[in-house]
Parts: structure tokens; sequence; C-alpha cells
């Protein structure tokens, strides 16, 4: 079998109807026992690169099987490549290899290609961007070419990695880590090093799995040890057994609960740094680990964000922020984060890795939680891999800090001191279809008592008080007034995405001019809420609301504040 670079997108499949809706057996049958459907399409050709860029998988694997078929309805025969994966390069969603010999096939198609039939008949689609044979020759050319790169690939181990070796095998774990870590992590100009040297990787994770100069660390363990078994396998028969400790290694630390760390930590290659820390705030636990941001408040009420780590990225430290302010759409605390880490690349141009240490603040509401800055705050033109600890005097040079008005500023100190402000974190947008939540009960809905007083402070006055049926504007005491069950509804709906039971008494309310600022007072199930709010602080579903509601009290409203408000509401 070849072993090759497969890159999967997203193919169109065409299925164009056969001549007078007949199938190619058919069409077959009237001429002689054979049948051509062909294509042409006019349609640039995708040249690698763009279509590697938009593939969800790229990976090394060999063409097990190819197979050709009729599609669904007859009308076109479908080429079919099985292909048994060796090592994922890009992958999304993440697959995962728990053990030795799991290894999912892939099956990827495109229309065109020719068959026989049981009973003599010959059917084939001609597609002019799949030319048959050509196409054939240079998948196979291609797959060849791969793997004479692949074979080269196993070399024997280079001078640095031996000296690494050498150095575990006389006892000395501190100079072997420092020696065959960066081989494995760091950035260099042959592309992405974790899958270049399959004698530092498995030493590594012999260390990671025995904690050996390191702490113990079995997830990670797994991991390395998974891409050198795969690499093993790329060699064929003589390659099983040539990289020590693979076997036995997998056995004990690829664990089936470890899998979704594992994971995580072959998309990212390896995830170098902190690997978890937990905190409490405000009644909300918040784990941080190889998988992202976790919260869980209990309940069932629970959220997670992707860590937003890559290759070749450390992460030196986390930890939570002295500074912690109220948030204006809830009765909760706005916390931050901060977050140190490097990103290491390859300069082509320069010829040399460079290193960025950046600082990154998160904003934690419950259970959301959002990036609010990301400033790089020293950047290192080559030298060693960066250790897990910060440069001296970084620590104090950054920081957060209450001005008088309360906001929360930024700093950057060092030859052009930055500052900012963070803003408010944003209200989060909730659906308003049926299943929202409303007063913590699944409402599909509003309540038999459903009831809302409106009170627009400005022009024309409106107030709209369906406790009372009334409405009172332009001046005019109040008339009898209702709504309909479809006006109900919109303006529950309107409710429930504006959150109103969650919101605080005042929203930014009594600044600006009468006219935008609003009262509202809602009933549902035996609940009761009063927010007023100013409509230049409110966020695009409170917005929302407050159109909704003039909309239906008020349609035309005319120019300007004629009069004044109704002496009787």
């Amino acid at each position: 079998m070849s072993i090759g670079t497969v890159a999967l997108a997203s193919l169109l499949v065409l299925s164009p109807l056969s001549a007078l809706g007949q199938t190619l057996p058919e069409i077959a049958r009237l001429h002689g026992g054979s049948a051509t459907h062909t294509i042409d399409i006019d349609a640039p050709v995708s040249r690698p690169g763009d279509l590697m860029s938009r593939a969800d998988l790229v990976v090394n694997g060999r063409v097990a099987i190819v197979t050709t078929r009729l599609n669904a309805d007859q009308s076109d025969v479908i080429t079919e490549y099985t292909i048994a994966p060796i090592q994922a390069f890009k992958q999304q969603p993440p697959d995962s290899f728990p053990t030795p010999g799991m290894v999912s096939s892939i099956v990827a198609q495109h229309t065109g290609g020719s068959l026989s039939t049981a009973d003599g008949l010959h059917l084939s689609t001609s597609v002019n961007i799949y030319p048959g044979r050509l196409q054939t020759m240079a998948l196979v050319s291609a797959l060849l070419l791969s793997a004479v790169a692949v074979s080269q690939s196993a070399a024997s181990p280079t001078p640095t990695v031996e000296a690494g070796m050498a150095a575990y095998h006389r006892g000395d774990f501190t100079t072997a880590l420092a020696i065959l870590k960066p081989v494995v992590y760091d950035a260099a100009p042959r592309g992405p090093s974790p899958f270049s040297d399959p004698w530092a990787t498995v030493y590594l994770a012999q260390m990671f799995r025995r904690g050996e100069g390191t702490a113990t660390d079995w997830p990670l363990s797994c991991a390395l040890f998974n891409n050198v078994w795969l690499y093993t396998r790329s060699r064929g028969p003589a390659g099983i057994g040539s990289v020590p400790f693979v076997e036995e290694g997998i056995r004990e630390v690829c664990l089936p609960e470890l899998q979704d760390e594992v994971n995580a930590l072959r998309m990212a290659c390896y995830l170098d740094g902190v690997s978890r820390r937990e905190f409490v705030l405000d009644g909300t636990w918040l784990v941080v680990d190889r998988r992202g941001f976790h919260m869980d408040r209990g309940g069932g009420e629970r959220g997670d964000v992707p860590l937003g780590m890559w290759c070749h990225d450390v992460m030196v430290s986390l930890t939570q922020s002295d500074i912690s302010v109220p948030d204006r759409w809830s009765m909760e605390r706005v916390h931050f984060l901060e977050l140190f880490k490097w990103t290491n690349g390859f300069d082509d141009t320069k010829g040399t890795v460079v290193r960025q240490l950046h600082w990154m603040v998160y904003q934690v509401r419950g259970t959301g939680l959002g990036r609010a800055i990301d400033q790089i705050v020293l950047t290192v033109m080559g030298g060693p891999y960066p250790p897990r600890e910060l440069p001296p005097g970084v620590r104090d040079a950054v920081g957060l800090q209450l001005n008088a008005v309360g906001q929360v500023e930024w700093f950057v100190k060092g030859s052009t001191d930055m500052r900012g402000i963070i803003p408010d974190a944003p209200r989060a947008e909730v659906s308003t279809g049926a299943g929202s939540d409303l007063l913590g009960d699944r409402m599909e809905e509003p309540a038999g008592d459903f009831a809302v007083r409106f009170d627009h402070k400005g022009c024309h006055y409106e107030y709209l008080d369906m406790f009372k049926g009334t409405y009172s504007g332009d001046g005019a005491g109040p008339v009898p007034f209702g709504l309909s069950r479809d006006q109900r509804m919109t303006l529950f709906k309107a409710i429930v995405a504006a959150r109103i039971f969650d919101l605080p008494p005042v929203v930014g309310a009594g600044g600006g001019e009468p006219s935008s600022n609003y009262e509202l007072e809602v009933q549902n199930g035996g609940n009761r809420r009063i927010v007023a709010w100013n409509l230049g602080s409110a966020d695009r579903s409170l917005s929302a609301l407050t159109r909704t509601v003039l909309g239906m009290v008020n349609p035309e409203p005319g120019d300007g504040c004629v009069v004044g408000p109704p002496r009787v509401r």
C-alpha cells in the first residue's frame, strides 16, 4: 500500500438527472450494454494550499480500498476512497486513538468513475475536473511522493536528541528534560515540531509517565505516546517495536477517562505550561484545564469556553485579580483573571524564532467568560525555549486599577506606556422562542396573570397599564386599552429576551433627556419586577423591548413634546 498525506474538505457531490429521467443501467441496456454520463464543470481547480486551509481533516494515511458504486438514484457512478489514518495534522472536530489498533477509517468520495455490473453492463460517469485514469495516477503519484518524505523523516536521532537520551540513561533527568523538551515543543522552520522527532517525543513521554525530572502527567504522556505509535505503524512491520517504551506505555497511561484531555493535548501540540487552576468566584466554581474554562454554579447552570492555546504556546501563569466590580446587568460582580503566555513562532524572513509574552485579561460573570484584553508586553528574537516563570519585573509592569468613576483601567509600563479602559461586560442575548427561560421556569407562553405597566417619561408621555387595562398619552387621561393574544405573546417574548427579572432595579436611568427614560413593571406567575432604564445604556434586547411596546401603544407618534404628561394615569 502507498502511504500519503490526504486533505479532506467538503466535496460537492453532483447528481444531475439522467436523460429523460432514466438510470444509467436503463440507458446502457438501450445502447448495447454501455452508458456514460458526462458532466462538464466550468470552475477553477483549487490549489493545494487553498484546499488544505479549508479542509476539515488533513491526515497522513493509507488508501486501503478504492471502490465504485452507483449513487442512490443510479444516475451516476461514485468513486469512494477508504483511508486508514496514521497521523492527523489538522483535525476538526478532534478524534482519538485510545489504544493501539483502534484506528477509524475515513471515506472520501466524488462523482465520477466506471464500473461493470453483474449482468455485464459497463457504466461510467466522466467529470472534467476528475479526469478518470489521470486523476488516479495523480493521486498515486502524490501518495508515493509523500511516502518518500515519510521515509526520509525516519532518520536516526540527531546529536542533540542523542545527548538527551544519554542524559536520561545515566539518570540525569533534569538535563534530559531540558534538552528534549524544546525539540518537541519549540517552533522551528520545518513546521510543527511535535511530529518531527519520534525519539525526543518518546523519551519525553516516558519521563511524564514515570515522573522523571518532572511531575507525573499521564494525559500528556498518552498524547506523546500516541503520536509515536502512529509513526511506528507508518513504517510498516519493521517500525513496530523500533522505538522503545511505546507499547507498554500506552497500555498503562492511555485510560479511557483521560481521552478528552488527551485529544486537547494532541490538537494543540501538547499545551505546555499550567495544566489546571481552580477558583471560587461568588458561588461560581471555575476550573481551568487543558480543555478550557469550565464554570459551574450548581443546579445545572454551567458554561464552557475553549482555552484558546495553540501550538508552541506556553501558559506561564493564571491568577485572579484583586479587582472586581458590580455588574450593570445583574446583582452579581464581574471578576477578572490574568493570564500570561508565551507564543513562539518562526520568522522565515529573519531565520529566527520570535517569542512574545502576552498579558491577557478575562472577565468572569456567573457562568459567562470573555477575553477583555490581549497585550504583548515583551518580544524576544531567538534565545532558548522560554521557562514557565515570568521574566523579572514583568508582573509589576502590568496591572488593573479602578479610576475615580469606578471604571476598570489596564496599564502596561515600558518604553512606551500603554493604558486603556476595560468596557463593561455585555449581557448575553437569549432566545425568544418557545422554551425560553423566565423566572427560573421553562415558559412557552405568558402565565394567566401576565401584566405590564410601561411608563415612558418623555415625549409623548406614553403610559400603558395592563393591570387596569388603560393607556394614557399625549396629555390625555386614561382610556380603555387592551392587547390582542398575538400582541401579548410578542410582548412576552420581548420581555423574556430582555431578561427583565435578571436586571437590577436601575439600568443607567435618570441620565440624558427625559424622553430617553423608561420604567417597566412586569407580573408573571405571581412574581413582580420593576426596572428603570435609559435608552442610551440599554443593550440590544432591552432596546428591542422598548421599540416593541412603543410600536403597540403609539404606532404613529407626533413630532416633539407639545403637551405635558397626563394628570391622571
